[in-house]
């Protein structure tokens, strides 16, 4: 039985829900579609074909089996699930440890260092992390905290964009301390929680995010700047720059036509680290159109795949078990706070 069962939603909250619903689902729809094509620099038409049928990835993953990206995300939402409505990073950073104890089947090099402590600690977990990636990870421009960060963004809906901030750099930190990808980040998450508060405005959105512009580096502001005024980037050179997938994201959102498939076929088709860029894209895309437009056939193959009984790689944690994580949305959802309150 689905939790929705349990809350009565208005119209608006149901449009909502649905927004909320597709930038997760969304998210996790282009990473087990990006698997079978990473790290490729040319993509034929017939290998996008099979891609598309969703039919497992490079690694050995089953059909609809998701990767590292849509893994930590589960983390985030056992974490923040735990504690609702309040956040503590900490508890997030226990999912980061059982996860990194699984010995995953695909780690990011940044994510690695960061989490190199967790074997050896017993408790403190976000400060051990935020610590080894201040340590190691100072220079890093990869793109390893924009995959998992989705459900922040249905968390984070209807809090102020100081509140946000907050609960994006502590996470963002815990592996990726450099200021333009925590900035970056923070302007990326603005936009979707703005898309799942106030489904389909663009352009509230946009605004929203450029009035924090405002407050960033110059890089970052460049970033945003070369969306407008430059041609889109490569995906094959710099494969897991952040700024592949945040170029890419944000000329698709901006776009006159919008259509999921159609937006996950034009990212695949960059090559690249392709899991990574379609989960970013498709987190963005995703809360744009909302889960009741995301493809039938590849929704269905993310929300009922089991690693525990199904033909894939084997993951026997419940916490990584895809079938719960859409009644885990919507209880993060449902009691998201308008006032951040944080715990230890």
């Amino acid at each position: 039985m689905l939790i929705m069962e349990k809350y009565v939603f208005d119209v608006a909250d149901r449009a909502r829900l649905n927004s909320a619903l597709g930038c997760v689902f969304g998210a996790f729809i282009g990473d087990a579609l990006g698997s079978a094509l990473e790290f490729k620099n040319e993509i034929s038409s017939e290998m996008l074909a099979e891609a598309l049928e969703m039919k497992g990835g490079i690694f050995g993953n089953g059909h609809g089996q998701v990767t590292d990206d849509s893994e930590l995300a589960m983390c985030i939402i056992h974490g923040l699930n735990d504690t609702l409505p309040k956040f503590s990073a900490e508890s997030i950073a226990k999912y980061y440890k059982k996860w990194v104890l699984t010995d995953p089947f695909d780690i990011g090099i940044t994510t690695a260092r960061a989490f190199n402590l967790f074997t050896t600690k017993n408790s403190k977990f976000s400060q051990w992390a935020t610590q080894s990636a201040r340590n190691h990870n100072q220079n890093s421009l990869s793109n390893g905290s924009f995959m998992r960060c989705s459900p922040l963004a249905v968390y984070c809906r209807k809090l102020s964009i100081e509140d946000l901030i907050k609960v994006v750099t502590k996470d963002v930190t815990m592996t990726h301390p450099n200021e333009i990808i925590i900035q970056s980040q923070i302007f990326y998450v603005i936009f979707l929680s703005h898309l799942i508060e106030n489904p389909q405005d663009r352009s509230g959105a946009w605004t929203k995010a450029r009035q924090y512009l405002n407050s960033c580096n110059d890089e970052v502001k460049s970033w945003v700047k070369d969306i407008e005024e430059s041609p889109p980037m490569l995906a094959t050179n710099h494969i897991g720059y952040a700024k592949i997938a945040f170029d890419h994201t944000f000329r698709q959102i901006l776009n006159q036509e919008i259509n999921f498939e159609n937006s996950m076929r034009q990212i695949l088709l960059k090559g690249g680290d392709t899991d990574t860029n379609a989960a970013i894209v498709g987190a963005m895309i995703g809360a744009y159109v909302g889960y009741d437009e995301l493809p039938e056939l590849w929704k269905q193959k993310v929300e009922n795949f089991d690693s525990m009984t199904m033909e894939g790689i084997p993951r026997n944690k419940k916490f990584l078990n895809q079938t719960l994580v859409k009644n885990l949305i919507i209880r993060i959802f449902t009691e998201a706070p308008q006032i951040l309150e944080e715990i230890n």
